[in-house]
């Protein structure tokens, strides 16, 4: 600190001249200036202020009188009183010379400063701050550049605002005491003239999509999570599920290729726009499976394919000499007999049966009239079609073999 300078109270200030009959010669200036950023000392970048008038208030009374020194600031903002002799000078700025809204930020009015025999004095600054430019922004995802960025503007500076938006987010709109003051530049950027000080707040909202899942086919789609739109970047969760007898069979839609396959029966999408997707369901097709096992075949009524919960009645048509013997298969057990020679089966999965068919059985009725003896060769109780029987005729002694006769045809 300058031990020449001092802040006391202006009212406890008094003016000595230290020597009337010494020279006149010493001089007392320096800077007023623009305190941007309201530090109270002059950065490189802060500009003076031209025009504004510095005197010595030798009757402390706070006004510029005839007769006072006085100066005014070059366009750089300098000042220099010259002609003073050595004593103590309270210095004062004359308010009505300097822009309008400023306000001093370099401590007390008067400075007051101890001014030797001859003495240059450059220490005598007077740093002036103007309005205020308070910009709030609310929601996380948006900022506002300011043009210029200071935190002090003068009287008149225009400033331009200009919102920017992160991504997912958009620019809502100003709100605040001031906003009536805003001018829109019509290019995402707006003006404001500073003449007081300034409050606004700039509103950022996140961009909300919507997901649209239709459904062709039976079967529903579970979202999560489920809303009815989505913040930008929220990744979704769609597990379709088919109902009874359907199954999911893809996706479609403008939208089903940002679709991701979890590989556990669900798919993600990250919501970046507005979605729309399809879950395609078909209904399932069953089959019977029919072996036989035999001569025969097995009439499938209304026949392959079915769908789910559809009857499939079954008649086993036994070939000539056959006859249908019974069902075997891993689902048997399912068929219900009709009484009518069909058999009634209900179509939940495809399904897998046998149809034995056996050949018919035949009985050989030998009659002997006298007496004598036939060996039948093979000698069974039963035959089965086309069985080939060698018949011997054997006669008792003293008798011999007449002859046959009955219904059948003998070779």
């Amino acid at each position: 600190a300058d031990p020449n300078f001092s802040g006391e109270d202006p009212d406890d200030v008094m003016v000595t001249v230290i020597d009337d009959d010494g020279p006149m010669d010493a001089s007392i200036g320096d800077f007023v200036w623009f305190d941007q950023n309201r530090d109270g000392i002059q950065d490189g970048s802060e500009a003076g202020l031209p025009g504004v008038t510095v005197y010595l208030d030798l009757d402390n009374d706070a006004t510029l009188d005839p007769g006072e020194p006085s100066d005014t600031t070059d366009t750089a903002g300098a000042y220099d009183i010259t002609g003073l002799a050595a004593g103590t000078y309270p210095i004062r700025v004359d308010d009505t010379t300097l822009p309008v809204g400023c306000s001093l930020t370099t401590g007390n009015i008067p400075h007051n400063v101890i001014l030797t025999e001859s003495e240059d004095y450059n220490d005598a600054d007077f740093g002036y701050q103007g309005y205020t430019l308070d910009v709030t922004v609310v929601g996380t995802g948006g900022s506002v550049s300011v043009d210029p960025d200071q935190l002090t503007y003068l009287y008149g500076t225009s400033v331009v605002l200009t919102p920017t938006a992160s991504l997912g987010w958009t620019f809502a709109g100003w709100s605040g005491p001031d906003v009536g003051d805003l001018s829109d530049n019509g290019d995402g950027s707006w003006s404001l003239a500073m003449d007081a000080s300034k409050a606004l707040t700039a509103t950022f909202t996140q961009v909300h999509f919507i997901l649209t899942v239709n459904v062709d086919g039976s079967g529903l789609v579970d979202k999560s999570p489920d809303q009815s739109t989505y913040p930008y970047g929220t990744a979704v969760i769609l597990t379709p599920t088919a109902t009874l007898g359907w199954s999911f069979a893809d996706w479609g839609g403008p939208d089903q290729d940002s679709l991701s396959d979890n590989g556990d029966g669900s798919w993600s999408l990250t919501m970046d726009e507005d979605k729309k997707v399809t879950a395609i369901f078909t209904e399932d097709q069953y089959y019977v499976a029919m072996t036989i096992d035999g001569m025969g075949t097995v009439e499938n009524s209304p026949g392959n394919p079915y769908t789910y919960g559809l009857t499939a009645t079954l008649t086993p048509l036994p070939s000539p000499d056959w006859r249908f013997a019974s069902w075997t298969g891993s689902d048997a057990g399912n068929l219900s007999d009709n009484g009518d020679g069909s058999w009634s089966i209900t179509m939940d999965t495809s399904k897998a049966l046998t149809a034995t068919f056996t050949q018919d059985d035949y009985t050989l009725d030998v009659t002997v009239v006298g007496d004598g003896s036939v060996l039948r060769e093979p000698d069974q109780l039963t035959f089965t079609h086309g069985t080939p029987v060698v018949l011997t005729p054997t006669a008792t002694l003293g008798w011999s073999f007449a002859g046959w006769s009955g219904p059948c045809l003998l070779y």
